[in-house]
């Protein structure tokens, strides 16, 4: 596993960056899937296509939050990304 982390490296930096460069703050929104605003939409997308690419089940919660996961039954493994700097609600 580390050796793969290690040659995913520039990527997962990459991934990283891009993610943070989203001005993702909460603002109100009539946008249907984008509750917290369009910003907040692009970088819930962005991370939920790129769990996506990578192979993961990705599920968009209404644009509220969204979860990656992997695997089946107790060897699940999922993770919420939730826009905890727009919402509460996951």
């Amino acid at each position: 596993m580390k050796e793969y982390i290690d040659s995913k490296k520039d990527d997962i930096i990459k991934a990283i960056k891009d993610t943070i460069a989203f001005k993702s703050v909460s603002e109100s929104s009539n946008i249907e899937g984008a509750p917290f605003g369009e910003e907040c939409k692009k970088v819930l997308d962005y991370v939920l296509n790129l769990g996506k690419e990578l192979g993961f089940r990705t599920k968009n919660l209404d644009g509220y939050c969204g979860y990656i996961e992997f695997g089946e039954g107790e060897e699940m493994v999922r993770d919420y990304w939730s826009l905890r700097c727009c919402s509460s609600k996951c």
